[in-house]
């Protein structure tokens, strides 16, 4: 039981690569402020006004300094703003889609015909194992064959399906109220 399960997990994991390598897909579908953050406000100024004022030290008790200050603000608030934006990515290339596809339907029928041949030879009263290999072997071809003869165009589209995933981002980002 723990040969098969290793066998058959070393067919479906090693041969299948799943990488996810190319965005065939990006939309942003609507934008919204964010209800649960506060609004950001800035304040800078807008009119600056300086003058002399005195500023005495003991050597000199007349100085005067120019000070500055800010006589008018500029408000500036802003929302922070969440883009909920719709991605699909897939293999790398077609090539490489087609590839994977097919090597999963392979990899399942030699899953099933692994897993026929096993129960094959165990079922054969002879405790020669010549023989139980010659039956294993024999099922699990038949089975291997006939899996593979039955798969339909839907299987490998199914399987170029099954390649895209299909995610929805949220971006944010802060914008003028």
């Amino acid at each position: 039981m723990k040969t098969r399960l290793l066998i058959t997990f070393i067919v479906l994991a090693g041969v299948v690569p799943m990488a996810n390598a190319a965005e065939y897909y990006r939309s942003k579908w609507f934008d919204y402020p964010d209800p649960t953050t506060m609004p950001k406000t800035t304040v800078s100024c807008a009119q600056e006004g300086s003058a002399d004022v005195p500023c005495p030290t003991w050597s000199e008790p007349l100085r005067m300094c120019r000070k500055s200050a800010c006589t008018g603000h500029t408000y500036k608030t802003e929302m922070l703003r969440v883009a909920p934006t719709f991605v699909v990515n897939g293999p790398d290339t077609a090539d490489q889609a087609a590839k994977n596809a097919i090597t999963g339907v392979a990899a399942t029928c030699a899953a099933t015909a692994i897993n026929a041949a096993e129960g094959a030879a165990a079922a054969t009263p002879s405790p020669e194992p010549a023989a139980r290999i010659s039956a294993g072997l024999a099922m699990g071809i038949a089975y291997f064959q006939s899996c593979i003869s039955t798969v339909s165009g839907a299987a490998v589209a199914g399987g170029l399906i099954n390649q895209l995933s299909f995610t929805i981002e949220t971006p944010t980002h802060w914008a003028p109220l």
